[in-house]
């Protein structure tokens, strides 16, 4: 079962050349816990790379998919509605026997948290506010795409999350 919000039926699948990242197609060795075409499993960095490893292996990931969702969300900087493909989808298997669902977003962590906000520390030069205002737009951005997916998966039943360093390199 792949999770749409939407009846659009836009192939996001592609790997984009990215110099910045390591990406590519996943394997997996679990085949039948993934859902979806297991010939089309794509991660765009290293860590969504470890992240489709931990699913694959995980005994209690029971089934995931990457890229399976899609949720509408307004762009507060350019002021335009966007659809928003969170990474993964993946059903746990909690300790007591239940399972939950969980909609999963890889970032590091200073693309997210509320605290994490970006700062300019020492001089303040032109370069140095160029990065600040590339990070706040980052920053504000994620920050619209993460408050519609929590609504989204409260309406839902499921649960969002992010994954980042703390949880890939642990």
């Amino acid at each position: 079962m792949i999770i749409r919000t939407s009846m659009s039926k836009i192939n996001i699948k592609n790997i984009k050349p990215n110099g910045k990242f390591k990406s590519g197609k996943f394997v997996p060795t679990n085949p039948e816990k993934y859902i979806g075409d297991i010939h089309d499993i794509i991660y765009r960095s290293s860590w969504e790379g470890r992240f489709c490893q931990y699913c694959d292996q995980n005994p209690n990931i029971l089934k995931w998919a990457s890229e399976a969702v899609q949720i509408e969300y307004w762009n507060p900087i350019d002021k335009k509605t966007h659809t928003y493909h969170p990474d993964y989808y993946i059903k746990v298997k909690k300790a007591d026997g239940s399972t939950e669902d969980w909609i999963l977003e890889i970032k590091p962590s200073a693309q997210y948290k509320l605290e994490k906000k970006p700062t300019i520390s020492g001089n303040l030069t032109e370069k140095k506010v160029r990065s600040y205002n590339q990070a706040m737009e980052i920053w504000i951005v994620n920050r619209a795409k993460f408050d519609a997916a929590t609504r989204f998966a409260k309406h839902n039943g499921y649960r969002f999350g992010a994954v980042d360093e703390n949880f890939i390199f642990r």
